[in-house]
């Protein structure tokens, strides 16, 4: 079954405890599942998703989320030494890595995994073995693209760079559309990963942060 059309029937299961007037309360995840987010290029605005995705599952569920992006060489010039420190900017926690190593990162994520009920990870400027240790622990992969063709050929190489982590079950497309852009079924068959939701609007962000928020099947993480 198309993700998208997946997605669909489960928020249908799910609207009747999200839209109620009691206080919105989601099941707590222990440990808390990790979700990264993966450019398909430099404009495809992975961080931003992150970012609505994040302030959804804090503000309106209530849930503890922790946002991790990584440290531009300009940021690494001018940044702190301390590589993994959390602090609380805008309302979120939020930890910017500085450093290219992998076993580091993996440990802040596996101690992270115990105060926070999810963690999102933008991999935009990864640096390739910090990308692998959280590509490995993820889990779920989402692909961020426009529904341009030449966007989505870019996803597809990414794609192609993805497939030793063997993460078929765990990798999907977050698809933008933009104006002559391709259908959300052709737009899968190119980039070669399903479609699981549409970012284009706050609402569409929303409904994919519900479904997210759903108890996520078990999955072994790497430490």
């Amino acid at each position: 079954m198309n993700l998208l059309h997946q997605h669909e029937s489960v928020l249908d299961a799910a609207y009747q405890w999200t839209f109620t007037s009691e206080p919105k309360t989601v099941p707590v995840h222990e440990p808390g599942p990790v979700y990264a987010f993966v450019p398909a290029h430099g404009d495809s605005k992975a961080g931003a998703v992150q970012e609505h995705l994040g302030r959804t599952w804090s503000e309106d569920f209530g849930l503890a989320v922790l946002l991790v992006d990584f440290a531009s060489d300009r940021d690494e010039d001018e940044g702190s030494s301390d590589r993994a420190a959390i602090r609380r900017e805008d309302g979120m926690d939020r930890c910017t890595f500085r450093g290219t190593e992998g076993r580091a990162l993996r440990k802040l994520i596996a101690s992270a995994r115990s105060n926070y009920e999810v963690i999102c990870v933008d991999l935009t400027g990864a640096p390739k073995a910090a990308a692998k240790a959280i590509l490995n622990s993820a889990h779920s992969v989402f692909l961020v693209s426009d529904s341009g063709r030449e966007s989505l050929k870019m996803a597809r190489a990414t794609v192609a760079k993805l497939r030793p982590f063997k993460m078929e079950d765990r990798l999907a497309l977050l698809l933008r559309r933009i104006p002559g852009g391709l259908r959300p079924d052709l737009a899968e068959d190119l980039a070669g990963a399903p479609v699981c939701g549409l970012v284009e609007t706050s609402e569409q962000l929303e409904r994919l942060a519900r479904w997210l928020a759903l108890p996520q099947p078990e999955f072994a993480i790497a430490v």
